[in-house]
């Protein structure tokens, strides 16, 4: 069974990650992530880490009926009042590209919005969802050995909620994942939030500080105009922990 959208849990760990995130990503896995991810409109499931925070990947055939089930009882228990912040979004899948290899051990993620520009925007908006699909994803794909699937989902703003300080990232239109069987560590620079008119010298210099070239898939970069893109996250890593 193959879903049609994602719904995402993040929650943030903020200054108290040290003292925290052992014990509640424990909790987490055992009483709420086992259980959805058995519901029977839940297609696959994923929970990941980072140092920042944690999140939860379900994909579903029915959205109402895993929100519903989500809803059952508070996101995070009684975890949350100890957490930075949390999101629950939900998100229409794009594009699922599989090369068949084996499972990953973590993804790497690039997170983006775009806007059109003048009367044609919505002409823009599907010539850069063409690129995206047959050019970028394919390219990247082939750049990196290690990368065996890739994905990209797109907000449904009508689902969301919030509490707290909620990562920027987690709210972009627009997300590209990609499976990583290496999920290297990566140096500050290599996640960088900013879009302009210089974006390309930016990247450029951003892979030339990841040693060997490293994993940078900027997906401004290559486009013909960055002054579409007005938000972009790349490089997030996050370490596989759990699926279903």
């Amino acid at each position: 069974m193959q879903g049609t959208h994602w719904l995402l849990l993040n929650a943030g760990y903020g200054t108290a990650g040290d003292s925290i995130s052992p014990h509640f990503e424990a909790w987490y896995k055992d009483q709420r992530f086992n259980s959805l991810s058995a519901c029977p409109t839940c297609a696959r499931a994923w929970l990941f880490r980072s140092p920042d925070g944690l999140m939860a990947v379900y994909e579903t055939t029915d959205v109402a009926s895993l929100l519903g089930e989500v809803n059952r009882e508070p996101l995070f228990g009684d975890w949350g009042d100890q957490l930075a912040g949390s999101a629950l979004t939900v998100r229409r899948l794009l594009l699922h590209y599989d090369l068949m290899g084996d499972d990953g051990i973590g993804w790497m993620a690039a997170y983006i919005n775009f806007r059109g520009l003048g009367a044609d925007a919505s002409a823009q908006e599907e010539d850069w969802h063409q690129w995206y699909n047959q050019v970028h994803v394919p390219e990247v794909m082939q750049r990196f050995p290690n990368f065996q699937r890739a994905w990209r989902a797109e907000l449904l703003p009508q689902y969301t909620a919030t509490s707290g300080t909620v990562e920027p990232s987690c709210l972009t239109r627009f997300v590209a994942f990609y499976e990583d069987s290496v999920l290297p560590e990566l140096p500050d620079k290599s996640r960088n939030p900013t879009i302009g008119p210089n974006m390309k010298s930016e990247h450029q210099a951003a892979e030339r500080a990841v040693p060997g070239g490293g994993v940078v898939f900027n997906p401004a970069v290559g486009y013909s105009s960055a002054n579409h893109v007005d938000g972009c996250f790349w490089n997030v890593r996050w370490e596989l922990t759990a699926q279903y």
